[in-house]
């Protein structure tokens, strides 16, 4: 008999199976899935309003996976933290940030690693390196990393920053901007948009920098953190590299299933990719035809060489097209049967006879691609060989051509293609062969069932074809046996042909004669490229320091003829005392231990001197070496360095402006306001009304001086608006004022560490200067000899019962930490450091002991509260900002409604800031009138189309989409007769002139007062 109990344990457990597997039921049913919808081509809205992105598509294969749906939930990248730690989702699909100094949050493995990259315009000159960026305007996204990455490497450079992509493309369309840095996959997703990707030159293997984009969950949700981490290692390698390649050109493409080859661009005969953008070459119609003996479909991806390798690495390309073994690339790839055979050999002009062999030439100089393993290979088997280098073959041979060079060193193949090119096959010789390298194709060595697909495409393809594909782009052939024997069987039409060649040797020596006259045309567009190029050119005579050219833009810069310079020497452009130094830089520069040279002073004719930036590179002319030195003006760069030192200047003493305006109206309202009171009170014949009218008058004079102070101080204005406390710290990091403390202690370092993720916060800009400014201050002044001082952000939820400890609300705040390593403030004084006038420091020297008191107000104003923890190795204060605090109407400025007359009228607030339609909307509600509000001026128009209104208040600044200038003319399209006032935080413009004149009643600057704001109304509506 089984006994109750057993039934009722057997129903115990099989209820605890249910009710897990009902679980496990409610996570498979649905799992929300936060995506920032503003960060193409990664997770952004499609057109169709549906979530889109590489990383969305890696989440639905996830899905798939694991039989989990995903409902995807759209927030902003602002919003995404916020939506995660409130139970709006469960997690969030990847994040371009580190959370690890958040203990709430859980991180899983990056789903992908994203780079920052530089975009050049084709038509401007670069070398690869950002430090030679500093001629050219750099734009970046203000938000992204990149702007301060490039501002702390780039600091002699012109950085512009965009708000976001949209309006960074407008810049690149109208060509205003022509370098840009910013993250590759996006800017190929803008840039395709707007048909722009084939107008720059980028390399995705040079980045700036990478950022990985993880899944995110609360550390709580144990359960959905093992789900995302199981499911993310079930996607297989395939799946990962179908997804990648789809979105590796920022756009989605649909054709995913071939099989992408990387390919050169730069290998002629092998690989090239025509003006048409379609590749061709020997590597070309050899893989089109594997493709065929192994049925299966095949796209080309042309790039640069490093480009191909890393295309590779990433997934994004599944064969390398051909290339060399070595001892790195074993490391990661795996290779198939060579199918083609490189020689590396000795090439020459044909009229200069039979060639020496290299370890017997005694004159002359040989060429090689610049960094090549041609020129590896020369220097190391011919020590005393002079080798010169050259960025590609055609110069090379308009070197051999010119006599310059004696031999080039080159593989065969893209010297048969150059020549091809250059029409001069024939002009010159092979001579002897140095080595040889096998070609292999390339394939990831995990991927073991493409490599026996591509060995058996290989070794499928007929021996006919490969032989008619070489003779297509090697005419000459390569089977030199076979070569032979029809010599011997045809040896008497040789000598027929021999003869004929003699008879026609004429017409050889007329084609190399047309060929010479080729170089010689091509030599001469040269220099008049030299004669025409915006800087300066000199080329001068390494040896003897004459100079042999200058170009019109240098005779210009210096004030000579071009007969005067050409001839002088370079000591005549230097005064005897700077000859001296500019010497060692010559020299310096003329030996290759550097190619640039900053602020070498020059003479000119007229006697003034001018600072130049040199950048130089040795060249062969006329067989002896010579120094080509491109020069840069830069006194208008400088001179806007010296203004905006001077604006900063001007900047600074508004701030002190501000402060002294402030105190001084605090004393000036008992002299303007008491004798105004005392004369209510006395008879007219009182003896005491001339003097205090005086005084009155005195005080309003005064009153006017202070005035013109707060017109000064006009930058500092304590009106609250949302700032980056990152942007502001480091504004005044940056400030002549930190700059001077910074003389007085030099042994003090400042270091920052801002990590807090959201550093939005609402504040006035100058109230946070001041703060940082006196925490500074006052940690300087504690430490004695070398020291530091930190300041650090950081973001935290407060509970209520951390909260309460500190006296303010519940909720995420961000934390501005100042901490020195000083001697520290004793407990005695810790408890009044906060008073006014409280201080321990040398009245006149150090300060009035206003600073503390002043920050302590700060953050009263600002809804927050500034702690202090100090001890006998130093000092730390935390200043508690709220985030997302809403802006509060000031009791005194609340008007009553009986000033207005006739409110009964329907007005509708257009502003793109919520808030600022929120304090306009509650203005009007508290006077009387009906009110609704929007936030776009498409908007503004979609609402007035169905619901006419007597008045809209309408914000002239407003991104993205329309302005005001902009919607008040749709406006009026409807309802000609609209009225209409505008607001901006801007004075009047050309666009707000524009839109009074187009029948605005009226104009207001923000910030505004409730009166302001209602009679700006009233009178509107009674125009």
């Amino acid at each position: 008999m089984i006994s109750l109990r057993f039934y009722k344990e057997s129903f115990f457990f099989f209820f605890l199976f249910v009710l897990l597997g009902s679980i496990q039921i409610a996570y498979a049913q649905e799992l929300r899935i936060g995506y920032s919808s503003d960060k193409p081509p990664y997770q952004y809205t499609n057109k169709k309003g549906e979530a889109d992105g590489l990383i969305i598509d890696f989440w639905r294969i996830w899905s798939q996976k694991n039989n989990t749906p995903v409902y995807f939930v759209a927030t902003t990248s602002a919003q995404a933290l916020l939506s995660l730690k409130n139970g709006e989702i469960d997690a969030h699909a990847g994040l371009d940030s580190d959370t690890s100094h958040d203990p709430t949050l859980y991180q899983g493995s990056a789903i992908y690693e994203s780079s920052a990259i530089i975009f050049t315009d084709k038509n401007i000159e670069y070398s690869g390196s950002i430090n030679k960026l500093n001629a050219y305007r750099v734009a970046v996204i203000q938000q992204e990393f990149t702007s301060q990455y490039l501002r702390n490497y780039l600091q002699n450079t012109a950085i512009v920053s965009f708000s976001d992509y949209p309006q960074l493309m407008d810049a690149v369309a109208e060509r205003e901007i022509k370098v840009f840095a910013a993250d590759a996959l996006t800017s190929f997703f803008y840039l395709n948009k707007r048909n722009l990707l084939n107008s720059f030159y980028y390399n995705r293997s040079e980045s700036l920098f990478t950022t990985k984009w993880r899944p995110t969950t609360l550390v709580s949700n144990k359960e959905i953190r093992t789900l995302i981490s199981s499911g993310m290692k079930l996607i297989s390698l395939p799946e990962r590299n179908k997804t990648l390649r789809r979105w590796s050109s920022g756009i989605p493409h649909t054709n995913t299933g071939a099989i992408i080859i990387a390919t050169p661009i730069k290998y002629p005969p092998l690989s090239v990719i025509g003006s048409d953008g379609k590749a061709r070459g020997y590597l070309i119609d050899f893989w089109r035809e594997w493709g065929r003996q192994v049925d299966r479909k095949i796209q080309f991806r042309g790039s640069v060489w490093n480009e191909t390798l890393r295309g590779i690495k990433s997934g994004e390309a599944d064969i390398h097209s051909g290339l060399f073994i070595n001892e790195e690339r074993k490391t990661w790839l795996t290779f198939s049967s060579p199918f083609f055979n490189v020689e590396t050999a000795l090439f020459y002009k044909s009229d200069k006879g039979k060639f020496p062999s290299l370890d017997k030439l005694t004159q002359g100089s040989v060429g090689a691609i610049d960094g090549s393993y041609q020129e590896a290979f020369l220097k190391k088997q011919y020590p005393s060989l002079h080798i010169i280098g050259y960025a590609d073959l055609d110069r090379m041979f308009v070197a051999l051509f010119q006599d310059d060079i004696v031999a080039i060193v080159a593989e065969e193949p893209e010297v048969i293609g150059t020549l091809n090119k250059l029409g001069l096959s024939g002009a010159v010789q092979k001579g002897e062969k140095l080595f040889q390298n096998d070609l292999y194709a390339g394939v990831l060595k995990e991927n073991k069932e493409l490599m026996e697909l591509v060995n058996r495409g290989i070794n499928a393809i007929p021996e006919p074809v490969k032989r008619e594909l070489l003779n297509r782009y090697f005419p000459s052939g390569r089977n030199w046996s076979q070569i032979a024997l029809w010599f011997g069987i045809f040896l008497i039409p040789l000598l027929f042909g021999i003869v004929f060649i003699s008879l026609n040797n004429r017409t050889l020596n007329r084609r190399i004669k047309e060929r010479t006259s080729t170089l010689e045309e091509s030599e001469k567009r040269l220099w008049k490229i030299l004669d025409n190029a915006p800087p300066g050119i000199l080329i001068a005579n390494s040896q003897t320091m004459l100079l042999q050219y200058a170009n019109p833009s240098i005779c210009q810069m210096l004030g000579y003829d071009k007969e005067e310079l050409e001839g002088m020497d370079v000591a005549s452009l230097h005064t005897p005392a700077d000859f001296n130094q500019v010497s060692i830089e010559f020299r310096a520069l003329a030996e290759g231990e550097k190619n640039t040279a900053i602020d070498i002073p020059f003479l000119q004719k007229n006697g003034t001197l001018l600072e130049l930036d040199v950048n130089a590179a040795s060249i062969i002319l006329d067989k002896s070496p010579h120094l080509a030195a491109f020069l840069l003006d830069h006194t208008e760069t400088r001179k806007l360095g010296l203004q905006l030192q001077h604006a900063q200047k001007m900047e600074a003493i508004g701030m002190m402006a501000g402060g002294v305006a402030h105190d001084l109206n605090n004393i000036l309202s008992g002299i303007v306001s008491y004798p105004e009171l005392l004369l209510l009170k006395l008879p007219e014949s009182s003896e005491l009304i001339s003097p205090l009218k005086a005084i009155q008058e005195s005080g309003n004079r005064a009153a006017a001086v202070v005035a013109d102070l707060l017109t000064v101080a006009r930058g500092v204005a304590t009106t609250r608006t949302f700032h980056n406390i990152h942007v502001l710290i480091n504004e005044y990091l940056h400030s002549p004022e930190c700059e001077k403390v910074h003389s007085l202690y030099p042994e003090i370092a400042c270091i920052e560490n801002l990590e807090a993720e959201y550093s939005i916060i609402f504040c006035a800009p100058v109230h946070i200067k001041k703060a940082v400014m006196n925490l500074v201050n006052n940690g300087m002044e504690a430490i004695t000899g070398k020291g530091t001082i930190f300041i650090s952000t950081r973001n935290q939820r407060l509970d209520t019962h951390e909260a309460s400890n500190l006296d303010i609300e519940a909720g995420d705040y961000l934390i501005l930490s100042v901490k020195d390593d000083g001697i520290g403030i004793t407990e005695k004084d810790l408890k009044h450091i906060f008073e006014p006038f409280y201080t321990k420091k040398v009245m006149g020297k150090s300060g009035t002991g206003l600073g503390l008191a002043i920050v302590w107000n700060s953050m009263q104003d600002h809804d927050g509260m500034i702690t202090v923890k100090s001890t006998g190795q130093g000092t730390r204060f935390d200043l508690y900002f709220p985030i997302d605090t809403k802006a509060i109407l000031e009791v005194e400025d609340i008007v009553p409604a009986e000033e207005f007359t006739d409110t009964n009228k329907h007005i509708l607030v257009v502003d793109d800031e919520p808030q600022l339609c929120d304090i306009a909307s509650k203005v009007l509600e508290g006077i009387g009138y009906t009110v609704d509000a929007v936030c776009s001026g498409e908007l503004a128009i979609s609402f007035v189309k169905d619901n006419p209104v007597d008045l809209v208040v309408l914000d002239m600044q407003m991104v993205p989409g329309i302005n005001g200038y902009q919607t008040y003319k749709e406006i009026l399209k409807m309802y000609p007769d609209q009225k209409s006032v505008v607001v901006s935080g801007f004075s009047e413009s050309d666009e707000v002139k524009a839109t009074l004149r187009l029948g605005a009643g009226g104009f207001i600057k923000k910030p505004y007062s409730v009166a302001q704001l209602g009679r700006v109304v009233e009178e509107a509506l009674h125009s």
